[in-house]
């Protein structure tokens, strides 16, 4: 299960990257988005 703070770092780095999934896994290690 995803914590409060990865969902909060998942947004962000979906603001940041849009929709280019692969920075955003390389943003997010461990999880698979």
């Amino acid at each position: 299960k995803w914590t409060d703070e990865e969902i909060e770092m998942l947004r962000r780095s979906v603001k940041t990257f849009s929709e280019d999934l692969n920075k955003i896994s390389e943003h997010i290690k461990g999880r698979t988005v």
